[in-house]
């Protein structure tokens, strides 16, 4: 098997909270190398990108973490020196996508907290091949939610939290409108849509 670091990048399993979300014949919260897609890249591949992009833009010496946030693809942590990547979304991703992820991250570690999105941090992600974008383009996979809410005119929407107050349909009013009470109810299991 592959070294689990090399002599500058070190890396870290992140806790969170788990729940498995069971989906495509795996769970979401399996450790690294865990579920394999067919469509994604293999999260050892995802591994290896990384720490070889954080050497060659110098940020080497921070950490490189995995979490399970199904909404973000990457996240940096200054106080830890850590990038974290998402290992659902990345197991997802094609390589260029998992590339820009990792690139963004590193724009991120690069200029530093104070910087943002702003025009500093976009002038560095380009100058390292990103396309100095916030976020990757919404038609990006993402994993199925697990909780689904219908209006009783028929409206969808998913999400991966259970709401925990009432709520209504905002495509039947822009209000609250008891009228149009969402239902929520577990997904079926592989049954993947966009949160909406």
């Amino acid at each position: 098997p592959a070294p689990r670091s090399t002599a500058r990048t070190r890396l870290v399993h992140t806790r969170s909270r788990r729940r498995s979300v069971h989906t495509h014949g795996g769970r979401w919260n399996e450790p690294v190398g865990g579920p394999s897609y067919d469509f994604g890249v293999e999260l050892g591949e995802v591994r290896r990108l990384a720490t070889g992009l954080m050497a060659r833009h110098g940020v080497g010496d921070w950490s490189l973490g995995w979490d399970n946030a199904r909404t973000r693809a990457g996240m940096c942590r200054y106080n830890t020196r850590t990038i974290s990547l998402s290992r659902p979304l990345m197991a997802l991703y094609e390589r260029e996508q998992v590339r820009e992820v990792v690139l963004h991250e590193i724009a991120h570690a690069l200029v530093g907290a104070k910087h943002n999105h702003d025009a500093v941090w976009r002038a560095k992600a380009r100058e390292i091949g990103s396309t100095g974008a916030r976020a990757l383009p919404v038609d990006s996979p993402r994993p199925p939610a697990p909780w689904v809410g219908r209006c009783p005119r028929g409206h969808e929407f998913h999400r991966y939290r259970r709401p925990p107050a009432r709520s209504s349909c905002s495509r039947c009013s822009s209000r609250f409108d008891a009228r149009f009470l969402l239902e929520w109810h577990a997904a079926a299991p592989g049954a993947g849509r966009r949160p909406g």
